[in-house]
């Protein structure tokens, strides 16, 4: 792993980003894993969520959590002693014996989520990439690293979407363009904070709504240019719901897990992203729950399936595979 030093960006001093980092799957021939957003409200909600996947990991033979930002409401942690790990986090999965693989939200970054990079209190991420070291579940690497599974099955690229998003992070956006060009892995994956596309209040990147602060130019501009094309899936939060759109650039999908920890409406259907594969149309509610995403991604002809749950262990959508089990 490189080492993690400080960078000067925008007036303010960022934990580095760019680990490499490598894992092994249980199965060299298949990689099942679950994808938490905006989880950490140290709610019941949280809870039922975590039950949740803890049941149906157990069936589908989980071995990892993507974890995808605001991973401690409301303003990131103070320090790796910080009661709310233990609150907002090891006790909401007590029986889920998992790595998670985590990206920070801009909630991570302190000051309520604030889109004020002046306000940024940016040791706050750091905290998050030091617990690394006294967990035996919580990996934060970096703010923004590759994962790599070390037969080939898979490449992930974790990023820190917030620094994209408000400070213009052309370092980490050059950094995921090199590092999509070297990769032989049969699937290719992306996961961050902040969406790229999506039926919620905050919408597409390059077109956030104005109170975003920023419209999410350059995380449109890393998405089609880096990750269009090249990755199967982008995986977000940052809006509280779940939401599949497919083929949304060349073929690449897009999901969005965002009620781990809390839910919130989605706009009027009229509004939505065209092949928006879910909700349906007609009952945005199951997008508007408690609920994660699973991804059973097998080398051979079952390929690549997906489904999102809700907190009570229901399935409530399959992409590719099957009802009955992937």
């Amino acid at each position: 792993m490189r080492a993690l030093s400080l960078l000067l960006l925008a007036g303010c001093r960022f934990p580095a980003g760019g680990a490499d980092v490598e894992f092994v799957s249980d199965d060299p021939d298949r990689l099942v894993f679950a994808v938490l957003g905006d989880a950490g409200s140290g709610t019941e909600h949280q809870r039922r969520v975590g039950d949740a996947v803890t049941q149906v990991c157990a069936t589908a033979g989980c071995q990892m959590v993507l974890y995808l930002g605001d991973n401690i409401y409301q303003s990131g942690v103070a320090g790796v002693d910080d009661p709310l790990w233990q609150t907002h986090f090891e006790d909401m999965y007590p029986d889920l014996d998992l790595p998670f693989y985590a990206v920070p939200g801009n909630h991570d970054y302190g000051w309520h989520g604030t889109s004020l990079p002046s306000a940024w209190q940016v040791q706050k991420v750091q905290h998050q990439i030091d617990y690394s070291a006294h967990s035996e579940r919580w990996n934060m690497p970096a703010r923004y690293y590759t994962l790599r599974e070390r037969d080939g099955l898979a490449t992930f690229y974790a990023l820190d979407t917030t620094t994209l998003v408000w400070s213009g992070d052309t370092r980490q956006a050059d950094w995921l363009a090199r590092e999509v060009e070297d990769t032989s892995a049969l699937y290719s994956f992306a996961f961050g904070h902040h969406t790229i596309r999506s039926n919620g209040m905050h919408g597409n990147a390059g077109d956030y709504p104005a109170r975003e602060g920023r419209s999410g130019a350059l995380l449109d501009e890393v998405f089609r240019e880096s990750l269009c094309g090249r990755v199967e899936l982008v995986m977000a939060g940052h809006d509280h719901n779940l939401q599949w759109i497919s083929g949304a650039c060349q073929g690449t999908e897009v999901a969005v897990s965002g009620t781990a920890g809390k839910s919130r409406l989605l706009r009027p259907s009229a509004e939505w992203n065209e092949q928006t594969l879910f909700p349906p149309a007609d009952e945005p509610a199951l997008g508007e729950g408690a609920g994660f995403l699973l991804v059973d991604a097998r080398r051979g002809e079952d390929g690549l399936a997906a489904y999102f749950y809700n907190a009570d262990g229901e399935r409530i959508f399959t992409y590719g595979g099957d009802e009955e089990g992937g």
